[in-house]
């Protein structure tokens, strides 16, 4: 049967990242002892986070509850979007309505880019 090994794999690994999380708990968070889901950080520029999404719309159909999140915190926010979303011929309405999006989302426009190498 070729689903044993399998099996025991996905069990070993399950513990060993069990195992690993218990560990960092004890180790107090384990990357340090303030964490965003803490209380926040001390000062607004503490916090920088670049959202990497592929297309246009994907702000806001996948990462709007931790952009707004991170906005709640007061971190500083940008955006990079690997396409234009041009396959209808639309890329320049598409670009316009993500810095839109963006916009309400908290993320000012000249921190929102659009690359679109083919």
């Amino acid at each position: 049967m070729a689903l044993a090994p399998l099996g025991s794999f996905l069990v070993a690994l399950l513990a060993l990242v069990w195992l690993g999380s218990r560990w960092l708990r004890r180790r107090g968070a384990g990357w340090g002892h303030r964490t965003l889901c803490a209380a926040g950080p001390a000062r607004a520029d503490d916090v920088h986070a670049l959202v990497v999404t592929a297309h246009p719309d994907d702000e806001a159909m996948f990462f709007a509850p931790t952009i707004l999140s991170l906005g709640r915190f007061r971190a500083q926010l940008w955006l990079l979007c690997c396409s234009s979303g041009n396959y209808y011929n639309q890329g320049e309405i598409r670009k316009k309505e993500l810095v839109q999006s963006c916009a309400v989302l908290g993320i000012p426009p000249s921190n929102v880019t659009v690359i679109d190498h083919r």
